[in-house]
């Protein structure tokens, strides 16, 4: 036992994947933040919780939502991939390749989809 920094805390996690944890709760909390703030502004105008009306302010964080997802995919991919015993890679629906998450991240496929890796 060192008394230095390393690149896991005491319960094994590593630090990069506390941090993507970290971003991604502070972005979701802002998601469920622009949901009630879009609700509470139709109740305080109408006086009435009006859930028809609050959803017109539920595009903005659904429309956040999406590009988000989309956006991180390949980073957790390879945090995935790098944690996990076995791997499953999908394209449109469909399990299109599968095996040893070790192999997956050298498979010459997973790295011309997935640039990070």
């Amino acid at each position: 036992m060192g008394s230095g920094i390393t690149d896991t805390d005491t319960f094994g996690v590593s630090l990069g994947i506390l941090l993507q944890t970290i971003i991604n709760g502070i972005m979701l909390g802002s998601i469920y933040a622009l949901v009630a703030l879009g609700l509470t502004l139709i109740y305080g105008i109408l006086k009435i919780p009006d859930f028809a009306h609050g959803a017109l302010y539920m595009v903005r964080p659904y429309f956040s939502f999406l590009v988000i997802t989309s956006l991180l995919v390949e980073q957790k991919a390879s945090i995935r991939l790098t944690t996990a015993d076995r791997g499953y890679i999908m394209e449109t629906g469909r399990i299109t390749l599968a095996g040893r998450a070790q192999d997956l991240l050298q498979d010459e496929k997973v790295k011309r989809a997935y640039p990070g890796l």
